[in-house]
């Protein structure tokens, strides 16, 4: 996920001087407006390991009666909602809404003929503690017509972590800016322009078990790798 904002603020004209300051180096650069500028950038990061998993199935059956099919799936549905109350499940995130039904065909020779309409279904909800994730899946199992997805984990308190990351990235591009102009013997001023880039890496995904490993006696461990939070930031001052 990326978001980008950019801020500008009025400048007066002067000889222009850039110093501009990547992560590991400094270099000398020229700007467009002949403000004299230093240029500095920051990076802040923030790594946590995930609290909950994005759980999708999918439900489905086909029939020459369209309403036979949907009977099966329902029932199926029915018997999943009623297991998934011994599970901690987030608050509003469970949905079971979602249903398609569409005929299916064979193509023979330039013809169709219809096999039947399949029914289906879509169940989904976020599963917060994950210390269930295992019993839950062997839930699943027992549904004969469902489809589980691959399991996606995320974390609750992810805005959290973003502020986070764009604290530590302005303080460390502050810090850096407030070293050189110490250096160079100048007077850091005020912010000329600043471009903010925030970014997070997609969720940690695991395959989903299936359905004859889930039915056996199989023991089976989740090892979700930490959800990275990344903030950068690019911010020129002026100087005196």
């Amino acid at each position: 996920m990326r978001k980008t904002k950019t801020y500008k603020l009025l400048s007066s004209t002067l000889p222009s001087i850039v110093f501009v300051l990547g992560v590991l180096f400094v270099a000398p650069a020229f700007s467009q407006d002949s403000t004299p500028l230093i240029s500095v950038s920051g990076q802040g990061k923030v790594s946590a390991q995930p609290d909950q998993a994005n759980i999708s199935m999918q439900f489905s059956d086909i029939n020459l009666d369209a309403s036979k099919a949907r009977q099966v799936v329902d029932k199926q549905v029915k018997g999943l909602l009623r297991d998934l109350k011994q599970y901690t499940i987030k608050e509003k995130s469970l949905d079971s809404s979602q249903t398609r039904i569409h005929p299916q065909y064979d193509y023979r020779q330039n013809r169709s003929e219809l096999k039947g309409y399949q029914v289906q279904r879509t169940v989904s909800f976020i599963l917060s503690d994950l210390d269930e994730l295992e019993a839950l899946i062997q839930t699943v199992s027992k549904a004969k017509a469902a489809n589980l997805q691959p399991v996606q984990f995320s974390l609750s308190e992810s805005d959290k972590l973003r502020k986070e990351a764009l604290s530590k990235a302005i303080k460390q591009s502050k810090k850096t800016a407030e070293r050189i102009a110490d250096d160079y013997g100048v007077t850091l001023g005020k912010i000329h322009s600043v471009n903010f880039q925030s970014n997070h890496a997609d969720r940690p995904m695991v395959r989903a078990m299936s359905m004859e490993m889930a039915s056996a006696d199989h023991k089976s461990t989740y090892e979700q790798k930490d959800l990275d939070f990344t903030a950068n930031i690019q911010v020129s001052f002026t100087f005196e």
